[in-house]
């Protein structure tokens, strides 16, 4: 027997954080706040430095809370013309950014076309890459999660995590022409980047196992809470013991390391235990102070950043491209203010916007509708 679950309104919540922190660290480094705020900038990178960690933690989680769902009700195929239409969604808003780049005077023509085939990067849009990669295999991580059940999702996650220190090792090695991609793909070789398409998995399978606790089929909405809580500690607990093993910092280095560029730069395993804590941390914040009660009108209002994640995400990182030098020549408040409502007006209203009816016809593009999942019987 189970409970249908009430419209659990803090996972919007915490769509939204996860995007406008993410727009907010990129809107900070564009006006050149990070760069006048010298080292006191550690105190504000070490909060925005979350926003990635927890931005993809969230499409995880989203990738169990609604796909594994409708699989589960309707099987696999009823799921993937849509996650391969939504790839394509993602590289097309990786290109589209990547274009901006070059236009707002942040790379040139060469690197820009480099950064379409993954030998070069896209100035705040790597994360689409990752996605649209992901998104691709996730009909078949989805199958094999119903299959074998959450246990092999759990395996997954640790296999992930122990490859981490191996995958360090390879950072010294020189891959020649191939070092872009494969960083990309796997961070070897020497490029600082991060994070990878396979170091991010850590952060779409803790998601998933995080949110498989609230539709396994709950006798009461409690149980399913309670359960939840149980699941955040498990994942807690677990990145503390790998922490154990594989990182040798103290804390508090850590800590500068993960606000910092150095973990993240290098795939380090220190980034992604953080980032997983913190995730889990500010998502069961959101559930504790909101829950199933209805959010104020007030801040409804912004839930469209999260809801359509990919477009206002998109959006914000095209403007602010495309702003170049001039951004660093405005007020930062001013110029902050005007770019987050251009960002919502824009993803709030994009059915008025002109050609978006031939925009629609190539992209598919979807609005975004609150999936409310049925937990398993």
């Amino acid at each position: 027997m189970s409970v249908i679950l009430s419209r659990l309104h803090f996972i919007d919540f915490a769509r939204t954080y996860a995007v406008f922190l993410a727009l907010l660290a990129h809107s900070l480094e564009t006006t050149g706040v990070i760069d006048r705020l010298g080292s006191d900038s550690l105190y504000v990178r070490q909060f925005t430095r979350t926003a990635t960690p927890m931005f993809v933690f969230m499409f995880g989680f989203m990738i169990e809370f609604v796909y594994a769902t409708r699989a589960r009700a309707s099987g696999v195929e009823s799921i993937r013309w849509r996650l391969q239409v939504r790839s394509f969604q993602c590289y097309v808003g990786y290109c589209l950014t990547s274009l901006c780049t070059w236009i707002g005077g942040y790379q040139s023509a060469y690197k820009f076309l480099a950064s379409l085939a993954f030998f070069g990067n896209s100035r705040f849009g790597n994360i689409l890459r990752v996605y649209a990669v992901i998104l691709l295999l996730t009909p078949l991580l989805v199958q094999l999660r119903l299959r074998f059940g959450i246990r092999f999702v759990a395996l997954c996650l640790a296999g992930v995590l122990l490859t981490f220190p191996w995958i360090v090792e390879l950072k010294a090695v020189d891959f020649g022409m191939f070092n872009n991609p494969l960083n990309v793909l796997f961070g070897f070789g020497p490029p600082r980047r991060g994070p990878s398409v396979w170091h991010s998995l850590a952060f779409v399978l803790a998601g998933m196992l995080l949110a498989s606790s609230l539709t396994g089929g709950a006798a009461t909405l409690r149980s399913a809470f309670s359960r939840f809580y149980v699941h955040g500690l498990c994942l807690i607990a677990a990145c503390a013991l790998f922490w154990s093993v594989m990182v040798h910092d103290s804390p508090a280095e850590a800590w500068v390391k993960f606000a910092e560029f150095t973990y993240r730069g290098n795939n380090m395993p220190g980034y992604y235990l953080i980032g997983i804590v913190t995730s889990v941390v500010t998502i069961t914040l959101c559930s504790l102070a909101i829950g199933t009660r209805e959010l104020p009108r007030a801040v409804r209002f912004f839930l469209p950043l999260g809801l359509s994640s990919l477009l206002s995400y998109t959006t914000g990182n095209v403007l602010l491209n495309l702003s170049g030098s001039a951004a660093t020549r405005i007020d930062p408040a001013i110029y902050m203010a005007l770019f987050f409502a251009g960002v919502l007006l824009i993803t709030k209203y994009i059915e008025r916007m002109p050609y978006y009816g031939v925009a629609n016809e190539l992209l598919h593009l979807r609005l975004p509708r609150r999936a409310s999942p049925v937990p398993e019987r």
